[in-house]
Formats: structure tokens, C-alpha cells, sequence
């Protein structure tokens, strides 16, 4: 494009010096491509969850990508005190976060008929009353400093009904409503996003295949290509995929969108 004569060209930052960041659900999967790809571009990041053995392995993962360094703290994140104690000791390690991605989440398939009250609870929890618990803790550090990125990892379930999974799909409709406000009411200071993946084969979408495989009698391949038969891009997206989203949504190339939900799903929502 030609600007009064000149190329006008446009670059995007992805030099993440200086920054710290902190990824929620970063074990594996979606996660650990995140904290990964932060710890690529320069950044210091706390990878956070509740197994500290495969928090481990996560952190070799994500530090061997350097030249960011990567650390672990354990958390609950169905439980509240876990989640403030763990703010603090992020907080504390890094001496403030400047990018907080809420990612960790859970789901599964289960008509509301046959819902119990346990696996309601787990998906609200995780899904929705994490992700506001932890940026509320991590927030007034973003606010006070006049910068700030907090992108939440919700899904397409947010903006397309899926029989089956109301539970999941309250959760992650929530997490939206969540994100919008949010930008509303932390703006300019701080920006907020949400990036809302198609099919990404990580643990999760494994056993979403296998209950698919279980209730249809139908072969593995046939409950994979079942999710991605709607695909204009006729393929399942990877973590690195999201990954990328992320990056750009926390970079400079990005400073004037707030409030989005980016689609990361390979056409399967167009809005």
C-alpha cells in the first residue's frame, strides 16, 4: 500500500524483553505452547497449575526455548485461597505481571438431564470463577504501572450451541461476558481479550473423541473427523495456533484492540 509516496509498511513487535507473563493450565497442550512461545520472544513467565511433576517437565520445555526464563507455581484453581496465595508468590517472584493469560480449563460431555452437581461446579470453577479471582489479584499491579494485557482462552462452544455440553458452554460464555467488561472498565490502562479456539487436539479434545467414539460406536478416526467435518480449513488447529493468537493480542501490533474474542478455528465460526 502506497502512503503519500512512500511504502507504508506495518511490523509487528514480537520482543517480549523485559516482559513477564503468567499462563495458566501451562503443564502441557495449549498451555505450555504459550509459555513457550513467550519464553522464546524474550520473556520471564510463571507457568501455573496443580501438578508440580508435570509442571516440571513444562518448565525445561518452555525455558529450553529461551532466551526467557520459565518457572513454576502450583495451584488449585478450584479453590480460591489457592488462587490468592499463588497470585502472591507470582507476584512476588517476578516483582509484577504484565501479561496474564487465563488459560487452564475443563470440560467434558454430559447431557443436563445427567449433570451432577460436581461436574457443574468443576466447570463454573475452572472456567469462569478462576480467570476473575486470578486477574482480580493480579490487577492492580497492571493498573498502577498504566499497562497491562489479561487474555482469556474461552471457545467456540462461547458462540455456537453444542448439545451436550451446556455445562462448558455456560462456563465459556461467561468468560466472554467477563472479557468485554472488563476492557470497559480497565481501559486504557490495561487491555483485555479473549481468543476462542476450534479443535485443538490436546487431553481434553482426546477424551472429548473418546465419549464421541463411546456414545456413536463408531471408530476413533471417524469421532476425530466427526469435529472437523464443518471446518472450511478441514483440520483440527494445534496449540501453536493459539499460541501465535496470543502473541499478537499481547504485543504492540495490538494496542488498539480490547474487548475482542478472537476465533482461532479454522473457519468453524465466522463471528
Amino acid at each position: 500500500m502506497q502512503l503519500n509516496g512512500e511504502q507504508d509498511t506495518v511490523q509487528s513487535n514480537w520482543d517480549f524483553r523485559g516482559k513477564r507473563a503468567l499462563v495458566t493450565g501451562a503443564a502441557d497442550g495449549i498451555g505450555l505452547a504459550i509459555a513457550s512461545s513467550f519464553t522464546q520472544a524474550g520473556a520471564d513467565v510463571i507457568l501455573l497449575g496443580r501438578d508440580g511433576e508435570a509442571l516440571k517437565k513444562g518448565v525445561d520445555v518452555a525455558a529450553s526455548a529461551g532466551p526467557g526464563s520459565a518457572t513454576s507455581v502450583v495451584c488449585d484453581l478450584s479453590n480460591a485461597a489457592d488462587i490468592q496465595a499463588a497470585a502472591a508468590e507470582a507476584l512476588a517472584r517476578l516483582g509484577g505481571i504484565d501479561i496474564l493469560v487465563n488459560n487452564a480449563g475443563v470440560g467434558g460431555s454430559r447431557n443436563l438431564v445427567q449433570l451432577s452437581d460436581r461436574e457443574l461446579d468443576l466447570n463454573l470453577d475452572i472456567n469462569l470463577r478462576a480467570p476473575i479471582l486470578l486477574t482480580r489479584a493480579v490487577l492492580p499491579g497492571m493498573l498502577e504501572r498504566g499497562q497491562g494485557v489479561v487474555i482469556n482462552i474461552s471457545s467456540q462452544a462461547a458462540k455456537v450451541g453444542y448439545a451436550g455440553i451446556t455445562h462448558y458452554s455456560a462456563s465459556k460464555a461467561g468468560l466472554l461476558g467477563f472479557t468485554i467488561s472488563l476492557a470497559v472498565e480497565v481501559a486504557p490502562a490495561v487491555r483485555v481479550n479473549a481468543i476462542c479456539p476450534g479443535a485443538i487436539m490436546t487431553k481434553m479434545m482426546e477424551e472429548n473423541v473418546r465419549q464421541l467414539q463411546e456414545e456413536k460406536g463408531i471408530t476413533r478416526d471417524q469421532a476425530a473427523a466427526n469435529w472437523t467435518e464443518h471446518m472450511p480449513m478441514g483440520r483440527m488447529q494445534q496449540p501453536h495456533d493459539i499460541a501465535n493468537a496470543v502473541l499478537f493480542l499481547a504485543s504492540d501490533a495490538a494496542s488498539e484492540i480490547t474487548g475482542e474474542a478472537l476465533n482461532v478455528s479454522g473457519g468453524q465460526v465466522m463471528h
